[in-house]
This record gives structure tokens, sequence and C-alpha cells, in this order.
């Protein structure tokens, strides 16, 4: 396994231990990596543009949720694809984040829609270098 996905690994095991999370500079390597880089990270993926529409979404989300990435690109993440995020908290940091321009938010949530209650830790971060969101989802 390269580096790189050593790094965005290892970035992935503290998001699921802790509550609090610097920026890693790992998290940058995430806008230059291809689908099919980001279908190999054994954490969910979803990079979602500035409106919530889903631009990426790796093979370990779509195995999380069961919804096939090429039916989730181009939707709206927060009414079509996990309107159990369509709320104050998730879609809420995530709105806040980008008003104030610093989105890095980690916490805790439970999915509900398309599966049974699933409980996960979230990472929402903006990379402020390629203006690109990144939902990351770790199972607990």
């Amino acid at each position: 396994m390269s580096s790189i996905y050593e790094t965005l690994h290892e970035h992935a095991a503290r998001m699921a231990e802790r509550e609090e999370l610097r920026i890693s500079p790992a998290l940058g390597l995430l806008a230059d990596m291809s689908d099919a880089e980001l279908d190999e990270l054994e954490f969910g993926v979803v990079k979602i543009d500035d409106h919530g529409f889903v631009e990426s979404y790796n093979r370990y989300e779509s195995r999380l949720t069961g919804l096939a990435s090429e039916d989730a690109i181009g939707r709206h993440f927060f009414r079509d694809i996990a309107p159990c995020t369509n709320n104050a908290l998730f879609r809420g940091l995530f709105e806040r984040g980008l008003a104030e321009n610093r989105l890095n938010h980690l916490f805790p949530y439970t999915f509900t829609y398309r599966m049974q209650p699933t409980n996960v830790k979230v990472h929402l971060f903006r990379d402020s270098v390629t203006c690109t969101n990144w939902v990351l989802i770790s199972r607990v």
C-alpha cells in the first residue's frame, strides 16, 4: 500500500478514536486522488459541492449504504442520498462551516436511512486550497 493510503488510513483510525481532530495534511491529498484511488480507502468518502450535490462516492460508502456510486453522483446528498442528515446537526454544521470558510467538524452520528441504524464517526472537511468539501465516514 502506498504512503498516501497509509497516511489516510492513519487519519481514519484517529478519526474513529477521538472527538477532536486537527486538520491532517493527509486530508489535502484527497482532492488529487482519482475515484479508483478513493475506492481503495477503508472508510467512506463523499465529495460534495457547496450546494450539497455529490461529486464522488467511494466503494466503502456504497457498501455501507447499498447505493451504487453511479446512482449517488449528481444527486443531492442531504435531500436524496442521506435524508437522515438533513437536519440542524449534520447539514447545519456543513452550511455554517462553508459560510465561515472553516469546515472541519468531527462528530458521532447514527445513519438511519437505507440501512439499520448504524453508528459512525463523521468528519466534515473543506480543503481551502482546492475548495472541495468532503464527508468522511468511519464505522464505530
